[in-house]
């Protein structure tokens, strides 16, 4: 599973819209002007770094840090 295709299942199990933004290659001034991956309204963040490195902080809980996205995945409650 890739960064990509791992933002798309977060957005399906939350029943929420996939917003992924692409990142330019390059930085410039005003080319990473948007907002970054992960942000789901009503839920909290979700951030992929690698996939050995992945955070899910649902609103108003502490960070949890896991090592594959399998186990990040089932970690999500769409009850929070």
């Amino acid at each position: 599973m890739d960064k990509r295709e791992f933002y798309a299942a977060v957005a399906a199990k939350l029943g929420v819209e996939d917003t992924y933004v692409e990142l330019l290659p390059y930085r410039r001034r005003w080319g990473q002007r948007k907002l970054g991956n992960g942000r789901y309204e009503g839920y909290g963040l979700v951030r992929w770094y690698s996939e050995n490195f992945i955070t899910v902080t649902p609103e108003g809980c502490s960070t949890s840090v896991f090592k594959d996205a399998e186990s990040a995945l089932a970690s999500i409650n769409v009850a929070h």
